[in-house]
């Protein structure tokens, strides 16, 4: 049931990705980063928090605010996941980050399925955000487990 619920989140992701017009530089398809060992997939991860934060400063700059939260999932259920808004703006969103939001799989360590989700939320009225992902083992200075970026930096 997992898989068809993923398939379909990846459907409806490709069809919100249509609304940017070709602004996209690359999709993640899940399951592509299985070559990399467990810390390589973290570096990764912590590689992709370091292009969010940049994105999310720029929109800030601009809009004054950060963007507004999208959330994917069925109506009524928690849901699967939930992203920056990539048409909020003027400049839009998906100008700064010009890529879906996919997380990197598998997932590692203790990680659960829905921990190794990049999860955002735009916070106090659009003065702040929290993004909240999982390391599955020690990377820099980072503890491996659950995580989360905000405008000051890694938690």
């Amino acid at each position: 049931m997992r898989t068809i619920l993923v398939g379909l989140a990846l459907l409806s992701c490709v069809a919100c990705a249509s609304r940017t017009r070709g602004v996209m530089d690359t999709v993640s398809i899940l399951g592509e980063h299985e070559e990399l060992s467990p810390s390589g997939r973290d570096r990764l991860r912590l590689r992709e928090m370091d292009k969010i934060q940049k994105a999310l400063e720029g929109f800030y700059k601009a809009n004054k605010r950060y963007p507004a939260t999208w959330r994917m999932g069925p109506e009524g259920e928690p849901f699967w996941w939930q992203e920056p808004d990539y048409l909020d703006g003027d400049p839009p969103f998906y100008s700064f980050h010009a890529r879906l939001w996919i997380w990197v799989t598998p997932q590692d360590g203790g990680c659960s399925y829905d921990q190794n989700r990049y999860f955002y939320t735009q916070t106090n009225g659009g003065l702040s955000y929290t993004v909240a992902f999982c390391l599955g083992t020690a990377v820099r200075r980072y503890t491996a487990g659950v995580h989360t970026l905000t405008p000051k930096g890694i938690q």
